[in-house]
């Protein structure tokens, strides 16, 4: 089978993959946790709060007020508020992991943001993007709620029963079920990239200034706010990570299938445009939030040695 064959059976499959990989990743972060964690979440009810306003609220309004005053293409503004109202990816608390932060402070936040994003992910979705993309824009609520509870909750309840059944074998499972996940993200950033539906300079070199400059404000702007309330320089980083690592995974899938039927009166070429677009930004908003989190465990791991020497 040539190269171009297997790119064209890429982009029909790029929505399987993309729930996949979602699947795997939820399946594996699940498989960490008992129901008593869940305890965790009122016993750091401050720093979760905190955490879930960055997400929520700051992230959202910096995102529409990116929008309004830079000039970005639609489905760039429409990818970076989808971006916005992500919750945290299981990614955040292997580098919370990485850069010695608070692990399960980690794993809390990044639950508490999952259970949360089911009711305001699809609620900011509905409000946010119709204003900033009204024309012909209607947002199918009823779809994101459905793929929300599918590829993000189910796989994370089934994780945690795997957990209870066989305590023994479920961090084996946890971790070929994450490696597998990150195994599928590969297949479909190279797919994309060799298909065409993603080309990295497509937009020219200011968007993508733009999404790594969003990645690193939301990180240093999160560890400021944290020292602010007097959180100490582990549990600062390991919130920072939490807001700036989002749920690319999710992101994906709901770029990769949000726009079939949502243009209202509008072409079909618009609507692609918009997905591509929105397509774009998740897939490079994860690699410039992984050369974020790279360079964050170096940093953190060189003070810690600095501290060591002292």
């Amino acid at each position: 089978m040539s190269a171009g064959s297997l790119f064209e059976a890429f982009l029909r499959i790029e929505g399987i993959l993309a729930a996949l990989q979602l699947v795997l990743a939820m399946l594996g972060m699940g498989a960490t946790l008992e129901l008593d964690d869940f305890r965790q979440i009122a016993r750091h009810y401050r720093a979760i709060g905190l955490v879930l306003v960055a997400q929520f609220l700051l992230g959202p309004l910096a995102a529409v007020a990116a929008g309004a005053w830079l000039p970005l293409p639609e489905g760039v503004v429409l990818g970076v508020i989808l971006l916005a109202v992500m919750p945290s990816g299981a990614m955040s608390n292997i580098f919370a992991h990485l850069g010695n932060g608070n692990l399960p402070l980690s794993i809390t936040a990044t639950v508490a943001s999952t259970l949360t994003c089911l009711v305001f992910t699809p609620l900011l979705l509905g409000v946010i993007v119709e204003a900033a993309i009204p024309a012909g824009f209607q947002m199918p609520t009823g779809r994101i709620v459905r793929d929300v509870a599918l590829f993000l909750l189910l796989p994370l309840l089934g994780g945690m029963w795997v957990r209870r059944r066989s305590p023994r074998s479920s961090l084996r499972f946890a971790r070929w079920t994450v490696r597998s996940s990150l195994a599928v993200l590969a297949v479909i950033v190279v797919g994309s990239l060799g298909s065409g539906r993603i080309d990295v300079w497509s937009y020219g070199w200011t968007v993508p200034v733009i999404l790594v400059g969003f990645v690193f404000v939301q990180f240093v702007a999160a560890r400021l706010l944290t020292l602010a309330f007097r959180y100490s320089a582990r549990d600062s980083y390991t919130l920072a990570i939490e807001v700036a690592l989002r749920n690319g995974n999710l992101a994906i899938l709901l770029s990769s299938t949000l726009f079939a039927g949502a243009m209202a009166g509008a072409s079909a070429e618009k609507a692609e445009d918009l997905g591509a677009g929105a397509l774009y930004v998740a897939l490079f908003y994860g690699g410039a939030s992984l050369g974020m989190a790279i360079l964050a465990v170096m940093v953190e791991r060189y003070w810690e040695r600095r501290q060591l020497t002292r």
